[in-house]
């Protein structure tokens, strides 16, 4: 087996189905009414303001964790949905089954990828943007991280994906548009974009495969690099 084919070793598991179809359903059901979706996002969303150290605003832990996994499956409009969804259904299929080599509850594990993720961009709105008052929503920090996720997966090592030029452009020019470019515009005032938690997901997501990929052995054969 080359090295280019262990993506067909996964199992076929659908948790990336299920995380999306809750994310739409979610989402629809949070913007078909405007009052709804005023309190939704204000309870849900990431709002870094109130993780500082004298906010004293969260009651429970469950308060504290809500808004850090919940804003991914809330949105600021249609078209934001749709967007995100796209870039997800494109992406997570081939993620989870990169996490299936082997057999490996490939399922579970982009599960913990995707809620990794989310909590790492909503992290990192809070430690780049502290004083923000206004809630940020939407999957696209989640969706970053599986984005890293990908990258790094495209080999049956992640060390060899570090290692690979098309995967460094790849990457940099993913951060350009995510990040650099999403900065930009944000301070140009265009539209507003939380290109933090792009940042954070990303890094998150990154971290989470390398410690969730199943392993993969690859050996060097006489006519090149296979897998055993």
């Amino acid at each position: 087996m080359t090295e280019t084919d262990f993506l067909r070793r996964g199992a076929q598991t659908r948790a990336w189905l299920w995380i999306g179809l809750a994310i739409v359903a979610v989402s629809i059901w949070q913007l078909s009414d405007a009052a709804r979706a005023t309190a939704l996002d204000y309870r849900f969303g990431v709002i870094p303001a109130q993780y500082q150290a004298d906010a004293g605003v969260f009651r429970s832990p469950v308060d504290f964790l809500a808004p850090l996994i919940g804003h991914a499956f809330l949105h600021g409009s249609w078209l934001h949905l749709f967007v995100n969804m796209l870039v997800y259904a494109q992406l997570s299929w081939l993620v989870e089954r990169r996490l299936s080599v082997g057999g490996a509850y490939g399922d579970w594990r982009f599960a913990a990828l995707f809620v990794v993720s989310a909590i790492g961009g909503a992290l990192g709105f809070i430690l780049i943007a502290p004083g923000t008052s206004i809630p940020a929503i939407g999957a696209s920090g989640a969706i970053c991280g599986i984005f890293a996720a990908y990258l790094l997966g495209a080999r049956p090592r992640w060390q060899d994906a570090l290692k690979d030029r098309r995967i460094q452009q790849a990457a940099l020019i993913f951060l350009a548009v995510n990040v650099v470019l999403m900065a930009f515009l944000t301070e140009a005032g265009v539209f507003p974009i939380a290109w933090e938690a792009h940042l954070g997901g990303f890094l998150a997501g990154g971290v989470a495969f390398v410690l969730l990929a199943p392993r993969v052995r690859v050996r060097e054969g006489p006519w090149g690099r296979f897998m055993g």
